[in-house]
């Protein structure tokens, strides 16, 4: 018993922003209704506006169309009011037979069907299939036949258990492409036209048989089914004041709408329990009459009831969606159509040989294949453990590596390294050894290469500064040097005429001698200890640079190392799953084929169940016979006394009445009349008693006769029964010995159950130990990682404890070289400002020794005129010359001094930002 299972489908809707209707978890619909109680609609399932065609048909059709291989007749319809999108649904756009998105349930199901045909040809011993199709059109209450040109009509008769369709054309096709050219061609002969709704209405109900008949044969035994697949595409409801239809339309819409008025009736009468008594007018219309098995008869039925969204199609809406409730509430009577045909025993025989000889194949198969698989698995499990040896005794040797390499870099740190570079180097290194085994190891080295190369080039930018510095520094020291010259030594090379003409004042003489006391601190000492310290700084950024690049070289290496065995190991756990993998994989195949010999054997079992109830029957006919036999005998015999007794009851009153009448004439002799008479009597009673001895000895020779003939059958019916009983027995102990061979092959099937069951324990045994073993040595593996990783974590507190160290004492270091910077800063400039003010005092007493020469030239030359006069007048004029020369030398040395003054002050500038 299946119910019919109903399906809806909204098309997209014509007008924006009017939809009455929304869908709740796919299969309840609840209409809108204004001023209305609001209604909900619940169907098998509810399909919106955006479902694909591929959807509608793996919902609704797929299951249908593929029992019907089986022997199931199924039926696939669609039902609503005009232009709501049946016929697209059931058949897809006019130009879409083609198009694999567009396609409707017709190309599809056709499409399903003769796949499912081929794939039961490729899967059994052997098997046929033959398929044929008939499609007819219902047009205004006449049965057209759309595969005859001469459109003649159909005319219908019922044969109880089906409808056939007389006279129409019924074509058999071999595959898909001939089915669908079929269809096509009768589809282009329907009857169409256009209304207001629909450019392109139906205006027929258009039905397409498909009927397929399969043979498959199982050992000597042949199994037929037959079964009926109609694909439905039914005209739409309509109202005249929507279609606006006149003349021609208007007729056909009122047949149309009378024959589906005729299947709303028959649904709601099949869809009430009450009316479970009632008439169902099937034959009022010649569409129920057909549809009659679909409709609460041997069928599975699918109905698609396809609806407008808009607000003002909701009466039909709801119209529609009301006979859908009423479908999903009929039940059909739903069974297979085959039948089974051979010798019996025979058949059951050879299937029973052959599934002896597939058990015994499969189980050679399986225990040769399982033998191989076990004897893999060992060697890939020796093969696991000699690899797990080799990378324990790898890690270890890295382990002792990694802990030298940790104690010459913690012995090669120098004291005096930077803090910063000692922290870049702990946190490279803390980094590296952290990222080791992990897949963007690669990535993050070349970063830190790139990261080092530009430290390197920092680090090169800062040596360049330092050597300018350098430079610049000496160059200011060698300035200086030069530039700082005692007034006396000055005063030295003055002519030594001139020093006999002047002499100093005494107050500038005190001036002179405080200055030639004065002792400036010369820079040298400092400028020397400050080149020592930059080329220990230098010095020592080379070694750890080099140290650095070491460090960094190692650390890859050991990366590189790590990647390649982490890479193996991962190799090995891959290799280690996929063997896991295919070992599921066989065991899931080994589990179908032992179903599938189940399935073979429960199908031998079925059909030594039918054999045996067919020997039950016939014992019970041949007991029947029997009884009967008994019984006629028994009849025959009561029948024989009876009529013996009756007429020995008659002879024995003939003798009485004969004695009567002989007392009578003796007593009565006297009475000669009476006598006479009653000799006649007697003589007529003697007449009489002679026929009716005659009749009785004919009777008693009947009787004998046909007791003979009754015998002669009854010994007849005693040998066939003899032969029966010999029969039965033979039977009963083929029987017995059919039963002992099926309870040895259930024996053998349990025996290799419990075999593949050991092997499947023993394997799982076996790969729960593999894997139990592998847990464990990842669990060591992971133990000495962590051991490791603590030893490491340790040593790493260490090497933070030395490198703290380091860094306070780098910290003092760099806090005394900023100190004594800061010192030779301070006295550099101290040198410099004293400088300075020498050199403007130098140059104030210059221009005062100027002042003073122009007044005492002035003076000289009054004097020698005063003196010499006019005759003295060439020396007068040679002298005068010489000291014009004095003072543009000493012009020339103050410009000297000037320039010196403002390269100072320049040095000194400079100076300033860099402290």
């Amino acid at each position: 018993m299946s119910y019919i299972q109903v399906y809806g489908r909204f098309r997209p809707s014509a007008s924006s922003g009017q939809d009455a209707v929304e869908i709740f978890d796919n299969s309840r619909v609840h209409l809108q209704q204004l001023g209305k109680e609001q209604k909900i609609f619940e169907l098998h399932r509810v399909f919106g506006k955006t479902s694909t065609q591929e959807e509608i048909f793996e919902v609704a059709a797929r299951k249908l169309v593929s029992e019907s291989v089986d022997g199931v007749n199924a039926t696939i319809f669609a039902y609503g009011q005009t232009g709501s999108g049946k016929t697209h649904t059931m058949l897809g756009p006019g130009d879409g037979w083609s198009d694999v998105d567009m396609k409707g349930l017709i190309p599809r199901s056709i499409a399903c069907l003769f796949e499912t045909l081929e794939q039961k040809t490729k899967e059994s011993q052997k098997f046929e299939f033959a398929v044929s199709v008939q499609f007819v059109e219902l047009y205004n209450e006449t049965i057209f036949d759309l595969l005859d040109t001469n459109q003649k009509k159909i005319t219908l008769r019922d044969t109880g258990s089906d409808v056939q369709l007389v006279g129409a054309i019924s074509e058999d096709v071999q595959n898909c492409l001939d089915l669908m050219h079929v269809i096509k061609q009768g589809w282009q002969a329907r009857k169409t036209g256009e209304t207001a709704m629909n450019r392109d209405s139906s205006r027929s109900h258009a039905l397409i048989i498909v009927r397929i008949k399969t043979e498959e044969l199982m050992g000597a035994m042949s199994i037929t089914r037959s079964s009926t697949l109609n694909l439905v595409d039914l005209a739409g409801s309509e109202r005249q004041s929507h279609t606006k239809a006149a003349g021609e339309r208007l007729k056909e819409a009122t047949h149309i709408n009378g024959s589906l008025s005729v299947l709303g009736r028959v649904i709601r009468i099949l869809s009430s329990p009450k009316n479970s008594k009632e008439f169902v007018p099937y034959r009022e219309s010649s569409l129920t009459h057909i549809l009659k098995n679909s409709l609460g008869g041997n069928s599975k039925t699918a109905v698609i009831v396809n609806m407008h969204p808009d607000r003002k199609f909701l009466a039909e809406t709801s119209s529609t969606l009301q006979f859908a409730a009423a479908c999903a509430m009929i039940k059909n009577h739903v069974s297979k159509n085959e039948k089974m045909s051979g010798e019996s025993e025979a058949a059951f025989k050879e299937a029973i040989r052959q599934l002896k000889l597939e058990i015994e194949e499969v189980e050679e198969k399986v225990k040769r294949e399982y033998s191989l698989k076990l004897s893999s698995c060992e060697e890939e499990k020796k093969k696991q453990n000699d690899l797990a040896i080799s990378l324990r005794t790898e890690l270890q040797e890295l382990q002792t590596k990694y802990r030298l390499l940790v104690l010459q870099q913690s012995a090669d740190v120098d004291e005096n390294l930077p803090k910063e570079i000692i922290d870049r180097l702990f946190v490279d290194l803390s980094r590296s050894v952290e990222e080791i085994g992990q897949d963007r190891l690669v990535e993050k080295l070349h970063t830190k290469t790139l990261e080092c190369d530009a430290k390197s080039r920092e680090i090169e930018q800062l040596r360049v500064e330092l050597a300018e510095q350098r430079t610049n520094m000496t160059q200011m020291l060698e300035e200086s040097r030069i530039s700082r010259t005692p007034q006396t030594n000055r005063r030295r090379t003055r002519n030594p005429r001139r020093e006999t003409i002047y002499e100093p004042s005494p107050a500038r003489r005190k001036v002179f001698e405080a200055e030639e006391d004065q002792q400036v601190p010369s820079p040298s000492t400092s400028s020397s200890q400050i080149e020592q310290d930059l080329i220990t700084c230098l010095s020592e950024k080379e070694a750890v640079e080099s140290d650095l690049e070491k460090t960094k070289a190692n650390m890859a290496k050991m990366a590189e190392d790590w990647m390649a065995k982490e890479q193996r190991f991962a190799e090995t756990l891959d290799s280690f799953e996929k063997e896991r993998y295919s070992l599921k994989e066989d065991i899931a195949k080994r589990n179908d084929d032992v179903e599938l010999l189940q399935e073979k054997l429960s199908r031998s079992s079925k059909n030594i169940d039918k054999l045996l109830i067919t020997c039950s029957q016939k014992d019970a006919q041949f007991a029947k016979l029997a009884e009967e036999k008994e019984k006629n005998e028994a009849a025959l015999n009561e029948e024989l006394n009876e009529m013996l007794l009756h007429f020995q009851e008659e002879i024995s009153q003939l003798k009485k009445d004969k004695e009567e009448l002989v007392k009578k004439n003796a007593e009565n002799q006297h009475l000669a009349k009476d006598d006479a008479e009653n000799r006649e009597k007697v003589a007529e009673l003697e007449v009489e008693l002679e026929n009716v001895r005659k009749n009785t000895e004919e009777t008693v020779a009947k009787l004998k006769e046909d007791n003979s003939k009754l015998r002669a059958d009854y010994e007849k019916m005693e040998k066939k029964a003899k032969k029966l009983g010999r029969d039965i027995n033979e039977m009963v102990t083929e029987q017995t010995r059919l039963q002992c061979q099926h309870d040895d092959s259930v024996q053998q099937v349990q025996i290799l159950k419990k075999s593949n069951d050991d092997l499947k324990k023993s394997l799982s045994s076996r790969f729960e130990q593999h894997e139990n073993e592998m847990r464990e040595t990842v669990a060591k593996n992971l133990s000495v990682v962590k051991e490791m990783e603590e030893r490491l974590r340790r040593e790493r507190a260490d090497h933070e404890a030395t490198l703290a160290e380091n860094a306070k004492r780098t910290a003092n270091s760099n806090a005394e070289f900023d100190k004594k910077m800061a010192q030779f800063k301070k006295t550099f400039r101290a040198a410099q400002e004293a400088e300075i003010a020498q050199k403007e005092q130098e140059v104030k007493a210059l221009e005062e020794e100027v002042a003073a020469l122009k007044l005492r030239s002035q003076e000289d030359s009054d004097t020698l005129q005063g003196v010499m006069g006019h005759a003295n007048r060439d020396q007068k004029i040679g002298y005068v010359s010489k000291l014009r020369n004095k003072i543009t030398e000493l012009e020339a040395d103050k410009a000297k001094l000037l320039r010196e003054l403002a390269t100072a002050n320049e040095a000194r500038r400079t100076l300033r930002p860099r402290n």
